[in-house]
């Protein structure tokens, strides 16, 4: 389920793309920069999170990253300005990496690979699924605002969830050497 929710707003920027260029007035050269932006944050989560697991429980860092990411999903359904939705979709893509690269640490360490591919399988089934709600969406006579609403109330339930469920979302330690030093058998 997170990673289907994980992939909702991805599909929803792509699916919204022409409505929101015509709100906004922009060119499609102009749309380079949300994703521009939303890579730069992922990128930076990404290569942060190890040193941030090693400080903060990954129930912890998954919950935040998940409301975070809902808070920022209704800041898309309010955003006045195009330059906002850039900034916010630095946040989008940094709290996105943080629950990515989790979940993976998280399954990698639990699940076989076939496992894995169910978990990125999921993503594109929220890809999807966001493709579709955006086009029931604007059918029905509501704009491209109301998806990032319901994208923002399913990431912070699932947010929720996670903090709820937290005992079973528990990394088992990792044996970690220093610099130099060689590997040894695991026990």
């Amino acid at each position: 389920l997170l990673f289907i929710v994980l992939g909702l707003p991805d599909g929803l920027l792509g699916a919204f793309n022409p409505t929101i260029r015509a709100e906004f007035a922009i060119g499609t050269d102009a749309w380079a920069w949300i994703l521009l932006a939303g890579t730069a944050g992922y990128t930076i989560s990404t290569s942060t999170l190890g040193k941030v697991m090693a400080r903060y429980s990954f129930t912890s860092i998954l919950t935040i990253a998940a409301i975070l990411r809902a808070l920022v999903l209704l800041g898309y359904a309010v955003m006045p300005a195009w330059m906002g939705l850039i900034a916010l979709g630095f946040s989008l893509g940094f709290f996105a990496g943080y629950i990515d690269a989790g979940l993976n640490v998280w399954f990698a360490m639990r699940f076989s690979t076939r496992e894995m591919n169910w978990l990125h399988a999921a993503f594109g089934i929220g890809m999807t699924s966001a493709s579709l709600l955006a086009g029931g969406l604007l059918a029905n006579a509501f704009n491209w605002r109301s998806g990032y609403v319901v994208a923002a109330i399913a990431t912070m339930a699932l947010g929720v969830a996670v903090w709820i469920t937290r005992k079973s979302w528990s990394i088992p330690p990792v044996i970690q050497n220093e610099p130099g030093e060689k590997s040894e058998a695991p026990p």
